[in-house]
C-alpha cells in the first residue's frame, strides 16, 4: 500500500541536484526505498529522490552541523550505501 506523507513544515534538505525544500514524503512499502519530493532551490525543479540521497540540513541553534555537498564525481551507490565521504560533516 502507498502512502503519501505531506511534510509540514517543510524541510529543507541536500540532493545530489543540489539543496531545496521537501514537500512530501512517498512510501510504497518495505521492500523500496522511500521517496522525497524536493523542489529545488536553484532551478525551482520539482524532483523526486530515493531516502538514501537525501541528507537533511544541520541547525545551528543546535550546534548540528550542515553536510557536506554531494560529491558530483562521485556516482550514488547502487545499493544505496553510504560512504566515507558521505557520512562527514561540515564543521562552522
Amino acid at each position: 500500500m502507498t502512502a503519501i506523507h505531506r511534510i509540514d513544515p517543510e524541510i529543507w534538505v541536500e540532493t545530489p541536484k543540489g539543496g531545496g525544500l521537501a514537500y512530501f514524503l512517498i512510501d510504497y512499502g518495505p521492500s523500496i526505498n522511500t521517496i522525497w519530493v524536493v523542489r529545488l532551490d536553484a532551478t525551482g525543479d520539482v524532483i523526486h529522490v530515493e531516502s538514501s540521497e537525501v541528507r537533511i540540513l544541520g541547525n545551528p541553534m543546535w550546534h548540528i552541523p550542515h553536510p557536506l555537498p554531494f560529491d558530483p564525481l562521485e556516482p550514488p551507490s547502487a545499493n544505496g550505501a553510504a560512504t566515507l565521504n558521505r557520512i562527514k560533516v561540515h564543521e562552522e
